[in-house]
């Protein structure tokens, strides 16, 4: 399943932001394209999970500074879908 293949990086966060981090991986697969983490908060999130909007962003800037190299695996997810 797509949580063991994720589970790799499950060291790197706690135990929300890992739920959190598998969420946002499974919008981006069904949704199929990123315009912006407003849209597959929109399309998909929203419909299927519990959580604000902010605090996606919130993650998506913990990701963007903390864990660079994680975002490099994100963009390239991104960028395939």
């Amino acid at each position: 399943t797509l949580t063991e293949y994720l589970d790799i990086y499950k060291p790197l966060f706690y135990k929300r932001s890992f739920n959190k981090f598998l969420i946002f991986i499974c919008s981006i697969l069904a949704v199929q394209e990123i315009r912006s983490i407003k849209f597959i908060y929109e399309k998909f999130i929203k419909h299927y999970f519990e959580g604000c909007l902010n605090s996606f962003y919130y993650f998506n800037l913990i990701i963007n500074i903390i864990y660079p190299h994680l975002n490099k695996f994100l963009q390239k997810s991104y960028n395939h879908s």
